[in-house]
């Protein structure tokens, strides 16, 4: 049987993508909290993000080819707080590090019933 403690699941629009190697190789991922539509009212495309991680290379370059900005994905993984200061601020750092994926597949000009439509996007080169 899983173990659903401290695991997250989720579907979103991939925002953003960043590949850092250091200190530790891992892939950031933003995926978008806005709803569809949302473009037309924002100063930027994407502009409220929940960041995500990928520490695993063989995922991290299976999620590089697979994806691209603006595609839609489904998540699963676990997270864990890193830091915490308890008085007179909100900061808490807590990393979502990503299991497993998978891209959500649309035929053609689909919408599902939430508003998500199939979109291409373009894939941003990392460095």
């Amino acid at each position: 049987m899983d173990s659903y403690f401290s695991t997250f699941h989720t579907i979103g629009e991939v925002a953003d993508m960043l590949l850092l190697r250091e200190p530790k190789l891992k892939l950031m991922v933003d995926i978008s909290l806005d709803p569809p539509g949302h473009e037309e009212a924002a100063f930027r495309k994407y502009p409220n993000r929940t960041s995500y991680s990928i520490f695993d290379r063989k995922l991290i370059d299976r999620f590089l080819s697979e994806t691209a900005i603006g595609k839609v994905v489904e998540l699963r993984g676990s997270f864990s707080q890193a830091a915490y200061i308890p008085h007179k601020t909100s900061y808490i750092d807590t990393v979502f590090s990503i299991d497993s994926f998978s891209v959500v597949k649309f035929k053609p000009h689909e919408t599902r019933p939430d508003g998500w439509s199939s979109t291409d996007g373009a894939r941003r080169q990392l460095h």
